[in-house]
C-alpha cells in the first residue's frame, strides 16, 4: 500500500511540477522565469527523492532501484534548463555562463524549493494514506544519514558528485546519456547510502538533512556542501582542462 500511495505521490508532483512550469512561461519574462523554474524543479527533485525512504523501507532497495531510475529518466524529460543542484549553477559559473549575481540568486531560490519540498511531504504524510506515513508525521525529529566522520563523509559525497558530473560531461553527446547517467546515479547512491545517504546535491541534502538529529551546521556544510561543489570543481577542469571564467578575469586585468 504505501509505494502505490509513495509512487501516487510522486506521479501528483510532477503534475503540479508540471502545470507550474507552463503557467510560469505564459506569465512570466524569460530573465525571471529561469529562477521561478530552478524553484520548481529543486521542489520536485527534493520532494520525489524524499518520498523514496518509503520505497526503501518496505520494499528494499531493488524496488528502490527501480523507482530511482525510472524517476530520475522522468527529471531528464521534465527539467529543461533547470537543474535543481548548486553544483551544477558553480559549472554554470566556471564556465562563464552565469554571473555571480545570478549564480548566487539561483542557489538561494534551489534552498528555498528544497525547504518547500520538505514542507510539502510533510504535508501529505499528514494525510496519513498509508500507517508509514502517518507515523513519519508523528516523528518530532529526523535523524541524520551521516554515519561516519565528517571528512569521510566529505570524501564520499566528493567522490559520488565527481564520478556523476564527470560522467555526464563525457556522456553529453551520447543518445543513451540519460539511461546510463540515471542508472549510474542509482547505483551510487545504493553503494554510498549506508555512509552519508548518499545525496551528492547540496539542495537535496538541506531538504532531507538539515537540523536533523545528530547533524550540526558545521557537519552539514562540510559534508553536503564542501564536498560536492570541491569535487564540481575539480571534474569541470579535468574535463575541459580550463576554467572560462579565471580566463575572462585575466583577460580584463590585462
Amino acid at each position: 500500500m504505501a509505494v502505490l500511495v509513495s509512487i501516487g505521490f510522486m506521479v501528483v508532483t510532477f503534475a503540479i511540477a508540471q502545470v507550474l512550469r507552463i503557467v510560469g512561461k505564459v506569465v512570466l519574462p524569460s530573465n525571471i522565469y529561469e529562477y521561478w523554474a530552478e524553484l520548481i524543479t529543486t521542489w520536485q527533485f527534493c520532494a520525489c527523492f524524499i518520498e523514496t525512504d518509503f520505497v526503501t523501507a518496505d520494499h528494499g532497495w531493488w524496488m528502490f532501484a527501480v523507482v530511482c531510475f525510472l524517476m530520475c529518466l522522468g527529471f531528464c524529460k521534465v527539467f529543461e534548463d533547470a537543474t535543481g543542484c548548486p553544483c551544477c549553477v558553480l559549472e554554470d559559473y566556471m564556465g562563464n555562463l552565469t554571473t555571480v549575481k545570478s549564480a548566487l540568486i539561483k542557489v538561494a531560490v534551489q534552498i528555498a524549493g528544497a525547504i518547500l519540498a520538505a514542507r510539502w511531504a510533510y504535508f501529505v504524510w499528514t494525510l496519513g494514506y498509508s500507517a508509514g506515513h502517518a507515523d513519519k508525521a508523528r516523528e518530532e525529529l529526523c535523524e541524520t544519514c551521516i554515519n561516519c566522520s565528517d571528512l569521510e563523509g566529505m570524501a564520499a559525497e566528493g567522490l559520488a558528485t565527481f564520478t556523476a558530473q564527470f560522467a555526464a560531461w563525457k556522456l553529453k553527446e551520447s543518445d543513451l546519456s540519460d539511461y546510463i547517467n540515471s542508472a549510474l546515479c542509482v547505483a551510487i547512491i545504493v553503494t554510498g547510502a549506508s555512509w552519508t545517504g548518499m545525496m551528492f546535491n547540496p539542495a537535496l541534502a538541506v531538504s532531507m538533512t538539515y537540523g536533523c538529529k545528530g547533524e550540526s551546521i558545521i557537519d552539514h556544510v562540510v559534508v553536503y556542501w564542501i564536498g560536492p561543489l570541491i569535487a564540481t570543481a575539480l571534474s569541470y577542469y579535468l574535463h575541459f582542462g580550463t576554467v572560462p571564467v579565471l580566463q575572462a578575469e585575466k583577460v580584463k586585468t590585462t
